[in-house]
């Protein structure tokens, strides 16, 4: 009587339940693939980590050096921002590699271990937020004080606000988690 009732299209919420229906194991593939998009992206950053390396230890060691079209400052600085980027975009993927990978293999999402991984990847982002601005006004006021504009990262902003709004939802998914998982 209750699989006809979810199966007639009447919602009825306290009659479903997640494990009878195709989403859960949808949400898991999707979970899988998105692990394999990160590992692929944690290597990109990775590599641009060790070329803007390259490129910055070129730069500082050869001051005639220079990635075309830019001077040898503006190659300096194009470098260091593809490393700080790289960091903290990579760290930020290994991360969320390890939240997809459980969101892939796990009964529910809502563990105490993925919102502790969903909080660093907030408190990460405000350290890059803080970190490239820093970076940047450094540029601007001490390597080019003439002709170099501060850049304020937004993005890292933005992420680490909606981050912290999943942090908070996912902190009320494992309370109502485990209070669900005492009833039963």
């Amino acid at each position: 009587m209750m699989r006809a009732i979810v199966n007639s299209g009447v919602y009825n919420p306290l009659l479903m339940r997640m494990t009878d229906t195709a989403d859960l194991s949808r949400f898991r593939k999707v979970s899988r693939y998105g692990s394999w998009v990160l590992a692929v992206a944690f290597f990109f950053l990775s590599a641009v980590i060790v070329l803007g390396l390259i490129g910055l230890i070129l730069c500082l060691t050869d001051p005639g050096s220079s990635v075309d079209p830019l001077s040898n400052e503006l190659s300096i600085a194009l470098c260091l921002n593809a490393v700080i980027n790289g960091v903290f975009g990579s760290v930020l993927c290994r991360i969320a590699y390890g939240l997809m990978r459980s969101f892939g293999s796990g009964v529910t999402p809502f563990t105490e271990e993925n919102s502790r991984r969903i909080k660093m990847l907030t408190v990460i982002c405000l350290m890059g937020f803080a970190v490239v601005l820093v970076a940047h006004a450094f540029m601007a006021f001490v390597v080019f004080p003439e002709d170099y504009a501060v850049q304020v990262p937004v993005l890292y902003l933005v992420m680490s606000a909606i981050l912290y709004i999943i942090y908070l939802l996912f902190e009320y998914g494992v309370a109502l988690q485990d209070e669900s998982d005492g009833f039963l």
